[in-house]
This record gives C-alpha cells, structure tokens and sequence, in this order.
C-alpha cells in the first residue's frame, strides 16, 4: 500500500503501518487500528508458535518460506516465482517480516485459495484466523531491511552528536547531499528516529475527509522502535500552500485543527488529568473509568474520516501502536510530590509533579540553567507501563527491549492517542520559550 509523502520532490514512499496523530486546539492527538482477535489457540510449530482463531477449525501449516539472502545478508530479490525462497521448517524469530501478498491459505489444493484470511506476524508468533476444517497455509517470509537502509531509501541520512534539549531548535538539518538527516533515540521496543527543527518533507498524504471528499494531511513524527510510523494531523484540503507558511516548513493554525474542546470539566483535582480516568486511582487505569472529553471528541472525528483505513482487514493503521500518559511521579530530593501520597490519606486536590515535570523543566533541588532536559520516548516506570500506555482494548501487545510484554490498557474503543510533551521537546519545542520555526509549530 503506498502513501504519497508531499515535498518539493513528490517522493512517493510506501509505508507498512502507521500510527496517527491528530489535533484538538493545541492538543495534539493521534490514532492507530482495531485487532481481530479475541479468542486464540496455540499450536507449537518446532521453535515458533502459531496461534489461530476458531472453535473446530484444523490448522495445517504445509509450508514455510524464507528468502534467500546473499553474502552480505542483503535479500535476494525475487524474479522467477519461488526461486528467491527457501523452504524452512521454522518460522523466523527475527530479522524478517510475513509477505502478506504471498501468503495465503486454501482448501483441499494450492489452486483453492481461501480469500480474506487474516494472517499477522509479531515476534517469532504467527496469528492465523481460519474458520474452516483442513485450512492449510502457505507462508512467505522476507528479509527485512536494517534502520539505517530504510532510511537511506527515503532520502534520509542519520545525524549523530549529543543534543542540548534546553535551547530552542531551529535549525534545518541537512547532509552533504542535501537530505534531511533524522536524530535517534531508544524507546520501550527499539531504536527510533524523529525529525526536529525546521522540516518540510515529512509531509504524508494518507486518507479523506468524509465530509467533502478532500485528502487529509499529516507530517510524520517519528519511525517507531518497532518499525511504524507515527503521524501528526496537519489539516485537509485541496491545495496544499493553504496548510504550509514559510515554505513548508510550519503548518497553518487555521487549516491545522480538528475542533477545541475543554480537556475535562474538573480543575485543581488529580483524578480529571488522564486521558481516561477514575476516581481516587492516580493512574486512573482500571473497570469504570471514564473518558476524558478531549478523548469522546477524538473518537467521533477518528469513526467518520479514517473508519475506511482501520475496519478490520484494512491492515493500514497499526492495531498495537499505543499512547503514553505518563503518570510517574517526579522523585526528587526535595520531595515534590505531596507527603501523603505514601500514607494513603491522598486527596484528590493535593498537589501532585509528575515525571515531565521533573525530566523537561529541571525541577531539582537546587535547579540550575545547566540542569539539562532529559526527554525520553519510553512510557513511564516499569512497574506502570501498562496503566499509563493507552491502548485499543484488542491490541495483542508486544514485547519490550526490558523483556515486558506491554499490552498497554486495553481500553480504548478507537485506537487513538495523545503526543507527549517528551516528543514537543524531540522535535525542537522548550518549555517556557517561544519559537516559531519548528515544524511542529502551527
């Protein structure tokens, strides 16, 4: 599937999946996908494991196929049929991603193929969702490319150097072939890469406004740890220069937003501040939380212009992609959350920092201009991952760099999200000063 990627080229870029980031007023927002699955049975298959839907259904996996690679352990590129694959017994624990035009399921012979069958692959596991007896699939396995060759096919170099997060960024970040370089930071699932100052090709073109038919635009933010791509709303329509100023590089506040809308209706009160919440719980995850209202309002504008890229089989928006609200408390020596927090006699009105406070705005003892920010694209402490990582209520999870499988909350009904205050800073935004010509500026 390809999604056409706006610059002063017109590269056209092909994109696996993705997470969307959308706008409300000068909350910034994103969305992924929906999962399939509910109910799952494991099958061993000699080191993987295959997992598949169904009640009765028989499962017989005839054949696994790896592509062959060279002896620089670059892929073979396929040109007569099958020739560029190997027959393994195995399926690939790493280093590979499924073929999804190749792979394919059928009845009684190769030539009956069975049509829309849902087959995914994540971490060494197969998930297969069949509802017939004597289903046999034929699975194609290729060789994936390394960070450093994906970014290299879009015209992007990586920029190494230490970062100084507590000056405003403006610059604009170019190689000696005139690409724009891209920074590198580890997050919970691997190594991701985000644009920061001032951008004008990170502009994507993915999907329609169901009003009045017109493209809708995003800017990608960042390649995710594990390989999707995280975008931000940057308005509809026609022509494109209405959405751009300075040449593209910042966005048109006019033509940048959805709506505005209240975060909640509560102030001065801990239990209002998450993305869902519940009352006297400080990570607010749990049966019976409530929706915040900038999340009621995400969720309608999410249903009527991008229902076409998620609905179940569409396979474009990334069904696992979660969103961190990251309610870690900021520990400091001069204890900046409220002593009664350990006590159990917290008060919904008692004053709580969380960890942003602390990483962004050098909330120290003794704070000094040398305190540096410290952002980071990981979601809050290990023992909180999953109350504080928002997620669609049938994401499958994944599994951490720490060795956690992060299943996140499971509670939204879309899966859509916020962007943190650690990627505003990424990008090239400083708490508490002004500017003007980063590409997240609108």
């Amino acid at each position: 599937m390809k999604y056409e990627r706006i610059n002063k080229k017109y590269t056209k870029i092909i994109v696996i999946s993705l997470a969307v980031i959308i706008i409300i007023g000068s909350v910034l927002v994103l969305n992924i996908t929906k999962a399939k699955y509910k109910t799952t049975i494991s099958v061993p298959i000699v080191s993987g494991t295959i997992k598949y839907t169904g009640g009765n259904a028989d499962l017989n996996v005839m054949a696994v196929y790896q592509q062959k690679v060279t002896e620089e352990n670059k892929p073979i590129k396929c040109i007569n049929g099958d020739d560029c694959y190997d027959s393994k017994e195995e399926i690939p624990q790493s280093g590979y991603a499924l073929n999804k035009d190749k792979s394919y399921c059928t009845l009684t012979t190769k030539e009956n193929k069975l049509e829309n069958t849902s087959i995914e692959y994540k971490y060494g596991k197969v998930y297969i969702g069949v509802s017939k007896k004597r289903t046999k699939c034929y699975l194609y396995f290729d060789k994936m490319k390394s960070s450093s060759e994906v970014l290299a096919d879009l015209g992007i170099s990586e920029r190494t150097g230490n970062l100084n997060f507590n000056n405003v960024d403006e610059g604009e970040y170019l190689d000696s072939n005139e690409r724009t370089q891209m920074f590198k930071a580890e997050d919970d699932f691997g190594n991701s890469y985000y644009y920061r100052g001032r951008v004008k090709d990170n502009w994507v073109k993915f999907g329609n406004m169901s009003t009045n038919g017109n493209p809708i635009y995003w800017r990608i933010v960042r390649i995710n740890g594990d390989g999707t791509i995280r975008l931000i709303y940057a308005g509809n329509g026609t022509d494109i220069s209405k959405l751009t100023r300075d040449n593209g590089y910042v966005g048109n506040a006019e033509y940048s937003q959805i709506s505005t809308s209240k975060w909640e209706n509560e102030s001065n009160n801990y239990n209002y501040v998450g993305y869902e919440w519940l009352e006297n719980n400080i990570h607010g995850y749990g049966e019976g939380a409530t929706q915040s209202n900038v999340l009621e309002a995400l969720n309608t504008w999410f249903n009527t212009n991008l229902s076409d890229e998620w609905n179940e089989g569409a396979g474009k928006i990334d069904k696992n992609a979660g969103f961190c609200n990251d309610r870690s408390f900021a520990i400091s020596e001069d204890n900046l959350w409220n002593d009664n927090m350990d006590d159990g006699t917290l008060k919904g009105t008692d004053k709580i920092y969380y960890g942003a406070n602390l990483r962004l705005t050098h909330q120290s003892s003794i704070p000094t201009t040398d305190d540096p920010a410290v952002p980071t694209f990981k979601c809050s402490t290990n023992g909180h991952k999953n109350e504080d990582y928002f997620t669609y209520k049938g994401a499958t999870g994944m599994q951490s760099l720490a060795g956690i499988n992060i299943t996140g909350t499971q509670s939204l009904k879309y899966p859509i999200g916020l962007i943190t205050a650690d990627e505003v800073v990424y990008a090239g935004g400083v708490p508490g000063k002004a500017t003007t010509k980063y590409w997240l500026y609108t």
